[in-house]
């Protein structure tokens, strides 16, 4: 099955891609319609995979890559079927209990907003998956476990973070890919791909010290991470395990792997 893949660089494309049979990565600007439509024409493509992403920048910026990238992939994909990264961001506000699908969307921030959006315009034929939480080697600093990485490889004895108190649903960025190669074969919709655990960050940091063996200090400040100002995040994907798919990589093991990448 031929694929191309739109960030196939990045964070979850660099792990996916050694999982597929025919990828081709693309390496032009989803913003720009004729390049997309000349990527599908050249590469004829049977599945088009879209991991395309903007964590910061201007609401105008994030809607350039989200939504209008999503439009072009739309217009040009003829019948390639396309998969593409949506977020939890989607969801807003959310009550402390796991999330399913078809949680009414009232997102908060920029980001998930645009996202939504873009949602919205690929339609029904389409699949979107949304992760929760992803980690993993090559996670970016700008999320909570790089940002923490970042500071004890520098030499820091004390970490700075936003709260210890959050809860988030980290889910191991090789699940995610093989989350997405799974996809490819089920039938089109949203579907949540997360662990359905949610850790504090405070258990996050304890399993650090644990991997690192550093036994590192904590404060609590305004640390500019992309995360939200939600207290607890916690995603189902039971509709995505019960056609097959399982999270396999533990937190512990996830953490190590980026300790030991960084």
């Amino acid at each position: 099955m031929r694929t191309l893949v739109v960030g196939a660089d990045g964070f979850i494309g660099r792990h996916l891609m050694p999982l597929l049979d025919e990828p081709c990565a693309f390496d032009g600007d989803i913003r720009d319609p004729h390049a997309v439509q000349l990527a599908v024409e050249q590469f004829q493509p049977d599945t088009i995979i879209n991991l395309a992403g903007v964590f910061r920048g201007s609401l105008a910026d994030m809607s350039d890559v989200h939504l209008d990238g999503a439009a072009n992939l739309r217009d040009a994909a003829g019948t390639c079927r396309i998969l593409s990264a949506g977020s939890a961001a989607e969801y807003g506000i959310v009550p402390p209990r796991p999330v399913k699908e078809d949680f009414p969307c009232a997102p908060v921030s920029g980001y998930g907003m645009t996202k939504f959006l873009a949602t919205q315009a690929l339609g029904e034929d389409a699949t979107v998956f949304r992760p929760s939480n992803v980690i993993g080697p090559g996670m970016s600093p700008d999320l909570l476990l790089g940002n923490v990485i970042r500071q004890l490889k520098k030499g820091e004895a004390t970490i700075e973070v936003s709260a210890l108190h959050t809860i988030r649903d980290y889910v191991d960025v090789n699940d995610v890919a093989s989350a997405i190669v799974a996809l490819v074969q089920l039938p089109p919709g949203i579907y949540n791909v997360s662990s359905g655990v949610g850790t504090s960050t405070d258990a996050l940091l304890a399993t650090l010290r644990q991997v690192s063996e550093r036994d590192f200090a904590v404060t609590t400040g305004p640390v500019p991470t992309q995360s939200s100002e939600l207290d607890v995040f916690i995603a189902d994907s039971s509709k995505l395990q019960s056609l097959g798919w399982r999270p396999l990589v533990s937190l512990e093991q996830s953490v190590r792997a980026t300790w030991e990448a960084a």
